[in-house]
């Protein structure tokens, strides 16, 4: 019987350290990832328009940032066609609608001509470049 509770012990032991060294591991990718994410030159992404002010995390202040908003119109019966509206914003000029932010950029509550950049359920995507 002491046989039998020492390998089972041994075994779970082992578990332990195969769960250890994989958790090991994985944190090793995620930080290898992280780091070579933080050395790129831009950031794509994509955020949902709201009635609010919208923050987006890049970890870098952008320099310029294209936003687009894709959406589907049909024309005629039975047909759809993917159109697009994109607008550039440029960090140290006028952009009504967007906020350089150290860390990221913001997205002001929708007003009247910011439906480009923010309309309420609408998917925008976005590249921001250093």
């Amino acid at each position: 019987m002491r046989t039998d509770f020492n390998e089972a012990m041994a075994n779970i032991e082992g578990g332990i350290t195969e769960t250890r060294n994989a958790a090991a591991l994985a944190q090793m990718t995620a930080d290898t990832a992280r780091t070579e994410a933080a050395e790129q030159p831009y950031a794509m992404g994509s955020y949902v328009g709201k009635y609010d002010v919208i923050p987006v995390a890049l970890g870098f202040r952008p320099k310029v940032i294209l936003i687009s908003k894709v959406y589907i119109s049909s024309q005629e019966p039975d047909t759809e066609v993917i159109k697009s509206a994109a607008s550039m914003y440029i960090d140290g000029v006028n952009c009504p609608g967007i906020t350089f932010l150290d860390d990221g950029f913001q997205v002001s509550a929708p007003y009247s001509n910011s439906h480009a950049i923010n309309a309420n359920g609408k998917t925008f995507m976005y590249a921001a470049f250093r």
